[in-house]
């Protein structure tokens, strides 16, 4: 834990947080396109003895849908069997019943059967619980790719769908424009109100107080070190990574077939405990502190517009 890096998955921690045992992640989502635009979501978890060792579930993504996966299990009811949209392991049903997490009473919902209740989840145990870590993100994004939906609020992000019909063809600017969505025009609007300060500051202290109240999870927030977006299609298929947070960076495109040599070396090097004026990484990073000052003049003077100047030319 020398350089901050948490035990394994599922390795209790003891003693940290009064004396109760804390853990690291027990489960992962991830998601996998080709270059078809065949795209799907997969959630696993541990097992249970004599079951099995994990349980997992993949969802496809229908054609022209958006889902986001946002720190939580988006998948909901699975159907009896596999089937072109669903997959899992066989023994799901069994090990769910078997580890007291699903009575077999209707359909298995995963995301309820195998999370924990967003709004009395505790991370980690003892702080007070954080359901719009994960709720204002989902809901947000959604009602941007399907404004007609109007899709109303909820606290409990299980209760969102798992994906959306999006209204219009959706670019890889667009994607970049929803990284940087700070909620603005909505009721939580990031840049609006006392905690934005005088200076409408977007960003905050993650979680707010310990006892009571909490505030709303940005999708771009300070603490980011890098952003990352797929682009696949039967063309060619890229990354647009950006460095530090994305409301305050630039999004370059990496090549797979260019390989280690053809990234810049801005790109390629750096290091968080070293300034560098050669690292791309420390330049943003200094940018985006800078901006605290005064976050929407610095925003909308400067560094906005040089934003979309640079992404017009890239």
């Amino acid at each position: 834990e020398e350089f901050g890096f948490v035990p394994t998955p599922g390795e209790p921690v003891l003693g940290r947080i009064g004396n109760r045992p804390a853990y690291d992640d027990a489960g992962e989502a991830f998601t996998a396109a080709d270059p078809s635009g065949e795209a799907w979501v997969f959630h696993v978890v541990g097992g249970v003895s004599g079951f099995s060792k994990s349980a997992w579930v993949a969802q496809r993504v229908p054609k022209g849908h958006l889902a986001v996966v946002s720190n939580d299990f988006i998948i909901g009811n699975l159907p009896e069997q596999p089937t072109e949209g669903f997959l899992f392991n066989k023994d799901i049903f069994r090990l769910a019943r078997a580890a007291g997490l699903w009575d077999g009473a209707g359909p298995l919902h995963f995301a309820k059967t195998f999370s924990p209740f967003p709004l009395t989840f505790e991370s980690p145990t003892g702080a007070a619980p954080i359901p719009l870590y994960t709720s204002v993100r989902r809901w947000a994004l959604y009602n941007l790719a399907a404004p007609s939906l109007k899709l109303p609020f909820q606290w409990n992000n299980q209760d969102l769908p798992f994906s959306v019909a999006v209204e219009r063809p959706l670019s890889h600017r667009d994607v970049m424009s929803y990284f940087r969505y700070q909620y603005e025009g909505t009721e939580f609007d990031m840049t609006k109100g006392i905690l934005a300060g005088p200076f409408g500051n977007p960003f905050r202290r993650e979680g707010g107080p310990m006892k009571t109240g909490q505030t709303t999870r940005a999708i771009s927030i300070l603490r980011t070190l890098y952003s990352i977006i797929a682009q696949t299609g039967p063309e060619r298929q890229l990354a647009w990574f950006a460095m530090d947070t994305p409301s305050t960076s630039v999004y370059v495109p990496l090549f797979g077939k260019a390989g280690v040599a053809g990234v810049s070396h801005q790109y390629a090097s750096g290091h968080q405990g070293r300034f560098s004026r050669d690292a791309a990484s420390w330049a943003f990073n200094f940018v985006c502190n800078y901006m605290q000052l005064n976050y929407e003049a610095m925003s909308k003077g400067e560094v906005y517009p040089a934003i979309q100047s640079w992404q017009d030319r890239i």
